[in-house]
C-alpha cells in the first residue's frame, strides 16, 4: 500500500504526518532528566534542542536551543546536526548526518536517547522500561536500585546455605579533576570503559553495579574477605596500567577500593555496604590507589 502524507505545521516546523507508516519510531531517554520518557517520531522532520519550541526538548544547558533534527525519508531516519556547539554522538561517534537504526545510542548534550523502530514499538519500549528499572543507562552495567535487590537476595542465600559472601566499594581517584580539565564527556567516557574492565575481569556471578556517580560495587558470592582481597588488588593493578583514551588525550586513572565480608557483619546488607563505605573513606585517607579489609 503506497504511504500516504499530509503537510502540517508542528511549532513553526513544516514537516509531513506520516498516516500509514509502514515501521514506526521512537526515542526513549536512557539517561539525563525524564529517564523513560518517550518520544514519538510522527512527522517527517522533528527538531531536538532546548529551544520551548523543539519538537523533542532537552532541559540541559549544553544542547543549543535548535540543536538537530530526526528527518524522516525514504530510506529510513537520519540525525542531522544543526550546527550545534557541542555536536551529536551516535553511538559515541560524532556524526552531521547519519541514518539511526533500531537499538543506535544517541548523545545531544548530556541526554542520552535509545532510537527503537520496528513494527512492535510498544513492546520495545515496555522491554527497554524494563532493562531501565535494573541497568544504568550510561555504563549499561546494573544500577543501585538492582545492586540492593540483588544484595539482600544474596545475603539470605548466603545465610541458608552458611556460604562466605564479599562486597567491594570502588572508587575513582581525583574524578572531579577530570571533568574539570577535560569535560564531562572525558568523565563519561572513563566510566564506560572503567565499567567494561570491571565486568571483563569479574565472574559471570558476580554482580557489577554502578553505585552511583564514579562509585562502583562488586557483589562477591562465596568469596572469603581474604578472596576479595586479592581481587580488588588484581583489579587496582589492572586499572592503574590501563591507558584510557578520549579523542587525543591519553587518561591514566587509579582507583581505591573497600572491601567486607558478610561474616564480620551479622548478614545485614546495610552493616556490609556500612564497612565496604567506611574502608573505602580509608584507603582515601591513606594515599588512594589503595584497598582496605581491615580496619
Amino acid at each position: 500500500m503506497e504511504e500516504t502524507t499530509q503537510t502540517i505545521i508542528v511549532d513553526g516546523i513544516i514537516g509531513e504526518e506520516l498516516d500509514s507508516k509502514p515501521i514506526s519510531a521512537c526515542l526513549v531517554v536512557i539517561a539525563g532528566s525524564n529517564i523513560g520518557h518517550q518520544h514519538q517520531i510522527t512527522i517527517s522532520q522533528s527538531m531536538i534542542g532546548r529551544s520551548m519550541n523543539a519538537d523533542i526538548q532537552i532541559d540541559d544547558e549544553s544542547a543549543s536551543r535548535d540543536h538537530a533534527f530526526i528527518v524522516r525519508d525514504n530510506s529510513g531516519y537520519r540525525i542531522r546536526d544543526n550546527a550545534s556547539k557541542n555536536g551529536c554522538f551516535l553511538n559515541d561517534d560524532r556524526v552531521d548526518d547519519c541514518y539511526l537504526h533500531d537499538g543506535d545510542l544517541l548523545r545531544i548534550g548530556g541526554t542520552i536517547f535509545k532510537f527503537l523502530s520496528g513494527n512492535n514499538i510498544e513492546q520495545a519500549y515496555h522491554e527497554e522500561l524494563f532493562n531501565l528499572a535494573k541497568v544504568d543507562g550510561l555504563t549499561n552495567i546494573f544500577n543501585r536500585r538492582h545492586f540492593g535487590f540483588s544484595l539482600e537476595n544474596e545475603i539470605d542465600r548466603a545465610r541458608r546455605y552458611n556460604r562466605e559472601l564479599s562486597l567491594m566499594l570502588i572508587d575513582i581517584d581525583h574524578f572531579k579533576h577530570i571533568n574539570d580539565t577535560l569535560g564531562h564527556r572525558a568523565g563519561d567516557c572513563i566510566l564506560k570503559e572503567l565499567a567494561q574492565i570491571i565486568v571483563s575481569r569479574s565472574r559471570r556471578v558476580d554482580c557489577v553495579c554502578r553505585f552511583g556517580g564514579e562509585e562502583f560495587a562488586i557483589i562477591l558470592p562465596e568469596v572469603d574477605i581474604m578472596g576479595a582481597f586479592r581481587f580488588a588488588v588484581m583489579l587496582k593493578d589492572t586499572v592503574a596500567g590501563h591507558t584510557f583514551m578520549f579523542e587525543q588525550h591519553q587518561i591514566h586513572i587509579t582507583i581505591s577500593i573497600g572491601v567486607s565480608d558478610n561474616m564480620e557483619c551479622d548478614q545485614c546488607p546495610d552493616e556490609l555496604i556500612e564497612v565496604a563505605d567506611r574502608r573505602l573513606y580509608l584507603a582515601k585517607e591513606r594515599g588512594r590507589n589503595r584497598v582496605v579489609s581491615a580496619d
